[in-house]
């Protein structure tokens, strides 16, 4: 029997998620769902919506209501100074249940979220470069 070998080139698997998409997901580290936007789909890689506003970095949060975001039920803030990596097992709920796929951040959000970054204090070049050229 000979064993399969795969080719050299082939493609890398599918992301999970595409940047600037909103998920529900549920975070062992904080014991609830959360409302995360994607940063990087590669490195797995999210800004959380927040009931509070961070307070380690309040040029980088930006205030979001139920107009913005229709699945909020309250003012919120993004936490664009406080990226998180995620686990592929934390995203894998997204195969099985597609309603937690809450759809993609606007364009004029997108650049709400950069210039947010750009006055980060928290996060780094690379966070930083990230979510400039994903979002």
């Amino acid at each position: 029997m000979v064993a399969k070998v795969p080719p050299k080139h082939a493609a890398p698997p599918a992301p999970l998620v595409r940047a600037g998409e909103i998920v529900s997901i549920y975070l062992h580290s904080a014991r609830h769902d959360k409302f995360l936007i994607c940063i990087c789909p590669q490195a797995l890689k999210f800004i959380s919506i927040n009931s509070a506003a961070w307070p380690m970095d309040p040029a980088a949060q930006l205030q979001v209501t139920p107009a913005d975001f229709g699945f909020l039920t309250h003012t919120s803030f993004i936490s664009v100074g406080q990226p998180i990596r995620l686990t592929t097992l934390e995203l894998n709920v997204l195969t099985t249940a597609p309603q937690r796929r809450l759809g993609v951040i606007t364009a004029q959000m997108a650049t709400k979220i950069k210039a947010a970054a750009a006055k980060s204090v928290t996060l780094t070049g690379v966070d930083k470069t990230l979510i400039d050229s994903n979002l």
